[in-house]
Order: structure tokens, then sequence, then C-alpha cells
């Protein structure tokens, strides 16, 4: 898929533990490919992708979307890379617009989607600048030997341009989860085929969001348990954080419901420091906060602003916090649990 060959290499710069490492071991072994070891600080693991930027040694990377946002304002101007790989996060298309823009000579981004479960890729996309205008750069079509499904609660396929939730099948399942019966009876599922009613089909349920677009091709929206009710209204984060990305200042941002038992001291601490007003609040109403990194300082009016051209009122953070950057995982995602409090 990768058009990977012999005059490849790819950098090994993340944990063996981490299913996206798959692709950059395996991959260059079997088309004559080499690889480029990495050794990083444990304290700071994702910090080691700077590295692989700065020796300029390799031509392909599999990477994160944060990895690749904390290329981006990097000086690609010489960089040998041709090709980026990205999975494990939603993959916004402003950031691999970005991306294509700051290189010079032409490059292959593609998003790729897959859980360990499914042995990690089975849905690729090659970015396209002209063609793909949406929110988040699409998912795309299925691998060889996988089946992907939107199947709405009732495990029957949704309609195309309907959300609902993935289902995977195919040749790459997993048998289960080691000595857990009870979550792998809870994720992995037999049942009707959804092509042939007289069939059984074993599916991975992915808790994943996703809709078939007017191309053929799978929209991701995000997970499941990232769909929060404040006030009573049922919304979607990803879709906040993808009108935030947007402003021409949000490098990048992450938005999350947080009691208002928690947020209230975060509010107080702003207001004291000139950056918003402290709201009248009650006690165990969820707060939509918004956590974001900007190349420049931007005022919460302007940014309420911004999201109000596109966003519900309902849909739109009381609270900002300016980081100087997200915090990650050891497997280069945005750490959720580590933002501020």
């Amino acid at each position: 898929v990768y058009g990977s060959s012999e005059g490849d290499a790819w950098p090994l710069f993340s944990s063996l533990a981490f299913d996206l490492t798959v692709t950059t071991l395996y991959t260059p072994l079997v088309t004559g490919g080499r690889i480029v070891v990495y050794r990083g600080d444990p304290g700071v693991q994702s910090m080691v992708v700077l590295k692989v930027i700065d020796d300029n040694a390799v031509n392909i990377m599999k990477l994160t979307p944060a990895h690749l946002a904390m290329i981006r304002d990097r000086n690609l101007e010489t960089t040998r890379l041709r090709k980026f790989i990205v999975g494990g996060e939603d993959f916004k298309t402003e950031l691999a617009r970005d991306i294509t823009n700051a290189i010079p000579h032409p490059i292959e981004i593609y998003n790729e989607y897959g859980p360990t479960e499914a042995t990690v890729g089975c849905m690729i996309h090659r970015f396209d600048i002209d063609r793909d205008q949406s929110a988040s750069v699409p998912i795309g079509v299925p691998a060889a030997n996988a089946g992907i499904y939107v199947l709405d609660k009732a495990h029957r396929p949704a309609a195309p341009g309907t959300i609902g939730e993935m289902f995977i099948a195919g040749d790459g399942l997993a048998r289960g989860y080691f000595n857990r019966p009870d979550l792998t009876d809870e994720r992995f599922l037999t049942a009707t085929d959804p092509r042939d009613r007289f069939s059984k089909l074993r599916l991975y349920k992915t808790g994943d969001l996703a809709r078939w677009n007017a191309e053929g091709r799978m929209d991701f929206l995000g997970r499941a348990d990232h769909q929060v009710k404040v006030g009573g209204a049922r919304i979607e984060l990803g879709e906040i954080e993808a009108r935030l990305l947007k402003h021409p200042h949000v490098q990048e941002c992450a938005v999350a419901a947080i009691a208002t038992s928690v947020v209230k001291p975060a509010i107080q601490t702003m207001a004291q420091n000139g950056h918003v007003e402290p709201p009248a609040v009650e006690d165990g109403i969820a707060r939509l906060v918004a956590y974001y990194v900007s190349s420049k300082p931007v005022t919460v009016a302007a940014l309420r602003a911004h999201l109000a051209e596109e966003l519900l009122e309902s849909m739109i953070p009381t609270h900002y916090v300016r980081l100087e950057r997200m915090p990650l995982t050891s497997n280069g995602k945005i750490d959720r649990a580590s933002l501020p409090e």
C-alpha cells in the first residue's frame, strides 16, 4: 500500500509494546528496507520524534497525529521524508495540510486506522489536499482480508451518511483477550452477517463512531465514549476540537467535560490572572473546558467568537486553558488524564 522498497529507511522510535510499531518493524523487513533505531529518554519518550526529524536519516515514518503536530513548526525544507503513515488518533485535515505545505517536495500522507484487536492497520486513505476538505482526514477503505461495517444499535447496517459504530471482521481479528473471557465476550461478537442474514460472522466491537461518505470512504468521528451530556444536550467533543483547530493561531487542542467541583478552582485561578471572569456555576454540573496550544496568545473572547461562527451555544466551552505543549502518553497520543484540572 505504501510502496515501500529497498531504498526506504524507517525510524524505530516507539515502544515494541505499542501496536503502531508493527508497521515500522515488519514493512521494511518484508520489502528489503532498513530500520534506524532510536533510543529515547523514558521520561520524555515522545520527544525522540524531534531527534528523528533533526537527524534526517529516514525517508518514511509511521507516527501519531500528536507526533506530527510536534514537528509542524520544525524547519522541514531540507527533510528527506517522502511518506508519513499516520495512525492512533483522529487525524485533522488542517494538520495534514500544514505538513504538506511545509515540505517543498512532493510527499505522501496516509491515514491508517486499525485497533490492536484487528492487527493494527485495517483501513487506509491517502490524503489529497484538494479533495479532503472535512475537519478530519477520512480513514478510507478496508485493507485486504478485512471487513468493516458501520452498524446501528440493533447491529443493522447504517445508511450511507448516517453515524453508527464501527465493527471489524476478517482474518486479522484476535482470538480474544488473554485470561479475560468476560471482556472477550463483550467485545468479540458472533452476529448475523450484515451482508447475508442467513450467515453468521465474528465481529469486533470497536467503540468508534463512523459513517460512509458520498465517495464511498469512511469518516472517523471519534470514540463513542467521547460523547458527553452537558446541560441535557448530547455533545461530540471532537466536533468542538475540529472547529477550534481552524483558528489560525491554535495548533493543538483537546476538549473535556469536567464536573463543576473540579473546574471551579481553575476558573478562579484564571480569573485572578485576568484571563476570564468566573461565571456563576452550580456544583455537580459538567462544564466544557478547552485546552489548547497556540502560536501566540489568543483572548477567550476571540476563541468563543470563532467557535460561535459554526457551533451551537451549548457546544462552546466556558473555560480555556493555554498550554505550552499537550501532555502525551509514552505512545505519542494526547494524555487526556494528565490535562490540568
